[in-house]
């Protein structure tokens, strides 16, 4: 089976509703092992097999643990929650939620955070969709290489998050990292300098100097 992206006029096929979403054990199972499919998280009924899917040789438990193998965040949640999600589909108890935009990797978004002057955005513990589109905005207009979110705890790219971005998706990847502390390690072996932006800080952000390669922390509603 081969997944494909569904046309945004086209009626939505068996296993897809049309807010961006793949449902049913089959579907979802072939999306994360075809790895075409940008899932920003999966949903799985609380009740399917207690708080955890197991025993690993069930399907749902194949589901589970493919999604955590591929860093892809997983929630429980109620029946009715996954009814809704899936358009009141066979859902089988797991819901895909597909991203707005495929994610980039940290290496694909270096690669484009060229010359002294370069700028990466590093955005932790946001989880209002409105904002994590406005720092996207922002971030696009001020010349950014490209943005790091974290995997848990705060906003991925929904649908939301697009429409509040208002085209700057688009012009900029976006890497999804497990650990920000790590990528920022990794940062500073590559040259960056890390500023934080703290409304506490001493130093007004025109002080800094920014003709560095720069990788700017954003976060914290």
């Amino acid at each position: 089976m081969e997944v494909r992206a569904r046309a945004e006029n086209a009626e939505p096929q068996p296993g897809e509703a049309a807010s961006g979403v793949l449902y049913g054990v089959h579907t979802v199972l072939e999306g994360l092992r075809q790895g075409k499919v940008a899932f920003e998280q999966l949903v799985l009924s609380r009740g399917a097999k207690g708080p955890n899917p197991q025993p690993a040789q069930s399907r749902l438990g194949r589901v589970y643990r493919l999604a955590r193998e591929g860093g892809i965040p997983v929630q429980f949640a109620p029946h009715a929650t996954l009814d809704r999600l899936s358009g009141g589909g066979a859902h089988q108890g797991v819901v895909g939620v597909i991203a707005a935009r495929p994610y980039a990797s940290l290496e694909e978004v270096l690669a484009r955070a060229v010359g002294s002057r370069a700028l990466l955005v590093l955005v932790d513990g946001v989880q209002d969709p409105r904002n994590l589109g406005a720092i996207l905005r922002t971030s696009a207009a001020a010349g950014a290489a490209g943005l790091l979110i974290p995997t848990h705890g705060a906003c991925g790219l929904t649908p939301a998050v697009a429409k509040a971005a208002a085209g700057a998706l688009e012009a900029m990847p976006v890497a999804r990292e497990t650990n920000l502390a790590s990528s920022i390690h990794v940062l500073k072996e590559r040259g960056f300098w890390v500023v934080g932006l703290d409304i506490r800080g001493d130093t007004l952000w025109t002080d800094v100097d920014l003709t560095a390669p720069t990788a700017l922390v954003v976060g914290g509603e």
